[in-house]
This record gives C-alpha cells, structure tokens and sequence, in this order.
C-alpha cells in the first residue's frame, strides 16, 4: 500500500445485519457523526523503595460505536426497543371546537379524520379546561357530539378524545421484556492521503448490541436536536471484536 499517511472528515454509513443468521437488518446512511472508541483496563505490579511501577497488565477490552444524527426514522429509534414498529395505535387530541346550536340542540362536530372513541370524549368551556365540574355531559354518535343541556350561545370548547390511528402511522413501542437485538456492525467510510488519494475504509463489528439509552431533545430554537445510538462492541467466539480494512 502506498499511501499510509490518511485523514479522515467522512461519516460511517452503516450496514446492520442480524448476528443470529447475518442477514441484512438496516441501512443508516444519514447520520451525521459516527464515533469508535477503544479503551482497555491497565493495572500495574508495583516494586521496590518508591513504589515505582514495573509490571504491565492490560484487560479487559471496552470498544463502542455511537451513532450522532439530526435526521432520523422510525426504524432509527425501533433499535433501541427491540420490538417491531407497530401500525394502528391510537393518537391522542387536544383541539378548540366551536359549537352549533339548532333549534334545542347543541352539537360539537369532530374531524371525519379522526373520529373519536366513545369513551375518551372529555368537553370543557374554553377557560375550565380540566375542571371536572364544568365537563359538558352528552352522547356521541360517529363524529357529532350533542349536549344533554343545550348551550345559550354557542362558544369553542376543550375538546380531548382518542382517535383510531390510519394503518399508514408507526408506532415504536417499548415494552418492559423486550430489549435490543444482537447485531453485527459495518461502517463504510473515506480517507485522504497526502497526496490527494481517497481511500475507502470499512469497519467490520462482529458483535454489537445497542445500549438501550436514549436522550430526546425536542426545542423550537437554535440548531435541530441530535439522537444518538451507541453500540457496544463484543467479541465473537475467535476473539475478534472489530477489523479496519483499508481498500488499495
């Protein structure tokens, strides 16, 4: 090889198999940022007058490999869950709805995209949002709520209900007895030599496993939030915990 001095300024794109069959898992080519680390624990025999350290002993290998990016997808998060992304859940509505009087009837029509679940209708007067003495009794048949005492004028109201979510939504679901599968990591990246050559470079883990920790920042202000995934790296049943191979 005759470039051995390189530099790298690229980002891993990563390719996720299953550890179990190696079959392919996931694609993650929109992460920003792509961070391994490797450390080992060092402890020393120590001898004579001054105490000074004369024996080496080094162990226990810890290598991860953190994930940092602004874009991501459900897939993305369903990592950390070890479950499969769930279609169907219920959303949850907090909306202004202003009320119809006709005649002796007063109703509240809710969105035909989002047709509420019987028993999760709560009505409020706008300015008693919450108040459980002011909530508005009546019936709901499909989308239309009518009072049971019809209003005197017609205002907007608090309403909050469920709505049965479309097929198309995904839901990643935690649950207390499921938790990261084992995988095995390839990071494909470039590095520049000296004199200008671009070397591809890949990263082969042999065994990772997602920390199952997650910090969400979610703001209306300054640069869009980061999520991050770290993996850790184990060794397979030869010892290998991860390759760096550099392409001629």
């Amino acid at each position: 090889m005759a470039f051995l001095e390189l530099a790298n300024r690229e980002v891993c794109n990563v390719h996720l198999y299953k550890y179990t069959d190696n079959s392919p898992f996931m694609y993650i080519d929109y992460a920003n940022i792509s961070t391994q680390e490797h450390k080992a624990t060092t402890n020393y025999a120590y001898a004579g007058q001054g105490h000074a350290r004369a024996v080496q002993f080094v162990g226990s290998p810890e290598d991860t490999m953190k994930l940092t990016s602004q874009v991501i997808t459900p897939e993305f998060i369903s990592l950390l869950s070890g479950s499969d992304i769930v279609s169907g859940a219920n959303l949850f509505h907090r909306e202004l709805i202003t009320s119809v009087t006709a005649d002796t009837t007063t109703t509240i029509t809710f969105p035909v995209d989002k047709t509420p679940v019987a028993s999760t209708v709560y009505i409020y007067p706008s300015g008693s949002d919450c108040v459980s003495s002011a909530k508005v009794e009546g019936t709901l048949a499909s989308n239309v709520f009518t009072f049971t005492t019809p209003a005197t004028e017609d205002s907007s109201y608090i309403c909050y209900w469920q709505s049965i979510a479309a097929e198309t939504n995904q839901t990643i679901r935690f649950l207390s007895n499921k938790f990261p599968q084992d995988l095995t990591l390839v990071g494909d990246t470039v590095w520049k030599s000296r004199t200008g050559v671009l070397v591809p470079a890949q990263v082969h883990a042999y065994h990772a496993v997602p920390q199952p920790n997650f910090t969400m920042t979610m703001q209306s202000s300054g640069d869009p939030g980061n999520f991050e995934i770290t993996f850790d790296l184990l060794e397979n049943d030869s010892n290998k915990i991860f390759d760096m191979t550099f392409e001629e």
